[in-house]
């Protein structure tokens, strides 16, 4: 079988240069952040005016490790989850000072960002500094909603998480976004958009950390105290999760020196908007042929080198910072890889954990989508091709799963979720897949009613005139 032929039309010149900085690899989806120290640990708001009177209080809830001030309250370690309970019990809803309640919760510690989603957790952004937490549980009536966590995020701005994990609060929450708070307006959203605008930032992987490393040991071992927006450690991988403000402090982390550790540009799949999809490929190619292959059409943020489970074929996905760098690389459609002739497209071939959705409004992002399918599992990622499949005026998508596992539940919301009060239909084929022979048979049939057969009323009524 010969090669396949293929153009090449003009010399591809990228505008911007090849990324050379690292990439890391690790895949973060199943990446857990302890909790048994949350576990045993409340949060107290509404204190800090007498805080030495409120410590003598919880003294008697029980024997605790520590008590530190910090996110905008107490922060209180017992030694058992007992003794957490207890304290909630006694302290939540009491009268403090400037007739506030005091507010006491089981602290969290935030799943890791690129984990995946998490439909219990809600946060609000960019909170002013005049509002406290015992403020914000008041107006969104959190007792009611059945929230069980209020905090700061230890982030540079002060963005507030909430955890509620009674279903009939979720609504009640994100009604009460646009409500007014001192001439400030709060927007209440779910954890998924919040980790979808944070990953789109400079995020830096910091991989080989000694075991029991903590927020503040790991600054001091890269030598970065300044700059960072938000770091989670992830216990179980020894890894870090770094967002940066900046290229300049992304770079700067990259480059510490720590020979024991392994540092790279971590890319969220889902936040990637360019792609470009390879099929036909060699059973032993590797993302570093792939990035060899591309190397011409323009900066490479991730290549996914997956094995369809369906068809047992390897595919890939690969992911440019432009759109220019897409059409770049579908001049290489045909073009030989590792003695095999590859094929590459934008459009994506049916895989074994994906389902299409019809009947989306024009509307519809794919943020919309995420926030629909984001109980059904992780999501790789979300699509609504450019050139879209339109009809009747209705437009598709596509959702990507990690795990097949995750189909059956994303087939169950099948003309039960709306977006902009238009039902979705989910299908696990591809409704399009015969589209063009339909529409063919169709346009035939048609001619054939108005032409070779009977003749069209139009016809007859110009026939009679010229008669």
């Amino acid at each position: 079988m010969g090669k396949l032929p293929y153009k090449k039309n003009k010399p591809i010149k990228p505008k911007v240069p090849v990324q050379t900085l690292p990439v890391a690899t690790l895949d973060l989806s199943k990446a857990l952040v302890s909790q048994e120290v949350a576990e045993r640990s409340v949060c107290v708001y509404g204190v800090s005016d007498n805080s030495d009177k409120w410590k003598k209080k919880i003294e008697k809830c029980g024997e605790f490790e520590q008590i530190v001030e910090d996110r905008g309250g107490l922060i209180v370690t017992f030694n058992n989850a007992k003794s957490a309970s207890s304290a909630i019990k006694k302290l939540h809803g009491k009268a403090a000072a400037d007739n506030k309640s005091v507010v006491a919760c089981r602290d969290l510690n935030p799943p890791i960002l690129a984990s995946g989603h998490n439909p219990d957790l809600f946060v609000i952004r960019d909170v002013p500094e005049e509002i406290d937490v015992t403020q914000l549980w008041s107006t969104l009536n959190a007792d009611e909603c059945g929230v069980s966590h209020m905090s700061f995020l230890p982030t540079l701005s002060r963005h507030v998480i909430i955890q509620c994990k009674e279903k009939e609060g979720h609504q009640a929450l994100l009604e009460k976004s646009g409500t007014r708070l001192e001439n400030w307006r709060l927007k209440v959203e779910l954890w998924f958009e919040f980790c979808f605008q944070m990953t789109r930032r400079n995020l830096v992987l910091i991989e080989n950390l000694p075991e029991g490393s903590t927020v503040t040991s790991v600054k001091k071992l890269i030598g970065v105290f300044e700059g960072i927006e938000y770091m989670q450690i992830a216990q179980n991988e020894n890894c870090a999760l770094v967002v940066c403000k900046t290229k300049d402090i992304a770079n700067l982390i990259i480059k510490c020196g720590q020979d024991q550790l392994k540092i790279g540009l971590y890319q969220q799949t889902a936040g990637l908007r360019y792609m470009a999809f390879i099929d036909n490929l060699h059973d032993t190619t590797k993302e570093s042929n792939i990035l060899n292959h591309f190397r011409d059409c323009g900066n490479v943020l991730k290549v996914n080198v997956s094995l369809d489970q369906k068809t047992g074929l390897k595919r890939a996905v690969i992911y440019f910072e432009e759109e220019e760098s897409v059409q770049n690389a579908l001049q290489l459609n045909g073009s030989e890889l590792l003695g095999q002739n590859i094929t590459v497209s934008q459009s994506l071939k049916k895989s074994s954990n994906m389902v299409f959705l019809t009947n989306l409004h024009r509307g519809a992002t794919a943020l919309h989508l995420g926030l629909i399918f984001q109980d059904c599992g992780h999501i790789e990622s979300v699509q609504i091709p450019k050139q879209k499949n339109i009809v009747n005026g209705r437009e598709a998508g596509v959702v990507i799963f990690r795990d097949a596992e995750s189909i059956p539940k994303a087939l169950e919301k099948s003309n039960k979720s709306k977006i902009r009060g238009m039902r979705i239909f989910v299908h696990q084929e591809d409704p399009f897949e015969h589209r063009g022979k339909r529409g063919k048979t169709r346009k035939s049939n048609k001619r054939q009613s108005n032409g070779g057969g009977a003749e069209s009323p139009a016809k007859r009524k110009k026939k009679g005139s010229d008669d």
